[in-house]
């Protein structure tokens, strides 16, 4: 489902949770913007999904965005109103989850140092 939008935007359309989470209390925006997913980020978005949900370990879609390296889902959450200073269940930013992975375009997205050209979205 996560690559497929029409089929999330239909699933929506028909009543489902944009919240509901799995077993791990992951929702569909920590996998979206985790795997860099855009479009999918920006129909949960619409859908009034919650930015700063939690997962088991407080982690928060930023934090997934930010650990796996995906800039462009930071900047897409950051300019919706994420908290970038949520701590997850180790006592983490996304920043510092960011700066433990060495994703380096996301510490400059996080910490407001990134160049426009620097974080665009992949074709």
């Amino acid at each position: 489902m996560l690559r497929d939008v029409d089929l999330l935007k239909k699933l929506l359309s028909e009543g489902a949770a944009v919240d509901d989470g799995d077993e791990e209390g992951r929702t569909a925006l920590h996998f979206a913007a985790g795997y860099g997913e855009h479009a999918c980020v920006t129909v949960l978005l619409e859908h009034k999904a919650s930015l700063n949900a939690v997962d088991n370990n407080k982690n928060t879609p930023l934090h997934y965005a930010a650990g796996y390296g995906q800039a462009e889902s930071c900047k897409m959450l950051l300019d919706s109103g994420a908290d970038k200073s949520a701590l997850n269940a180790d006592g983490k930013t996304a920043l510092e989850v960011a700066q433990l992975n060495e994703q380096e375009d996301v510490v400059a997205v996080l910490s407001g140092t990134a160049q426009p050209k620097e974080v665009k979205a992949e074709a």
